[in-house]
């Protein structure tokens, strides 16, 4: 399930910024160049509608955290 994950959260990014997987089910995204609050805001929530979808084989969302550091 990481590399579905990797995927999704591949496709809610920007060309210019990085997904890295650490291990299980953690991942570090680095989203450089944000130019301001509402930027970062609507990331994240890309980034969340996209890994929130439940995937074909499970009938509810995966369990999900956020968190963000700048």
């Amino acid at each position: 399930m990481p590399e579905k994950s990797a995927r999704r959260l591949r496709r809610s990014v920007r060309n210019v910024d990085t997904v890295s997987h650490m291990g299980g089910a953690e991942f570090v995204l680095i989203l450089p160049d944000i130019e301001n609050d509402e930027a970062v805001e609507k990331a994240c929530e890309r980034i969340l509608c996209e890994i929130r979808r439940p995937f074909p084989w499970t009938k509810k969302p995966p369990s999900t955290r956020l968190q963000t550091s700048a």
